[in-house]
Order: structure tokens, then sequence, then C-alpha cells
């Protein structure tokens, strides 16, 4: 496995899980804490759960399915190519 991890270089066959609680609050909305050992020292890992991202799971990222569906969002604008290769661009109300 080969890992980047804040430009370092990890290499690592082992994932060990979190176990003490200051490595358990590491990841932020329920992301998966891991301990990897390296060369170079400790290191902790985030998995996250779908929808977030980030070192410790801390970045939201809302699903477009879910940006279009919104009601509250208002003015988007759709570019779209009809047959005739012709832009016609859509408003939302």
């Amino acid at each position: 496995i080969q890992l980047y991890w804040q430009g370092i270089d990890v290499r690592s066959e082992v994932f060990k899980p979190c176990v003490e609680d200051k490595d358990l609050a590491f990841c932020l909305n329920e992301g998966e804490c891991s301990i990897i050992e390296t060369v170079a020292g400790v290191h902790r890992h985030c998995r996250c759960k779908e929808g977030y991202h980030g070192l410790r799971c801390d970045q939201f990222v809302p699903k477009t399915d879910a940006i279009l569906s919104d009601p509250r969002r208002k003015g988007i604008s759709f570019l779209l190519f009809m047959k005739n290769n012709s832009p016609e661009v859509f408003e939302s109300p």
C-alpha cells in the first residue's frame, strides 16, 4: 500500500484500528480512524463516510442530485445542447 500523507510518501502494510480516546476523536463525522506505523513515525488516517472528505473527514461534499433537488436553490442555470447543436439556456425559477 502506498499513501501520501501531508506530502510524505508513506508505505505501510498495516493499518491498526485506533483504540486510545485521543486517536478515536481524531476523525470527525463518524470517520473510521486507523493508525499507520512507518519509518517516519506513527500517523493517523481517517476513512470517511460518504459525503465527507479531508484529513479528518471535516469537509462536507453534498451529492449533486441533492443540490439540484433542493427547492431553496434559486437561479441555477443549465446549458443544453439541442439536436441541431445550438445551445439553449434553462434557468430554474
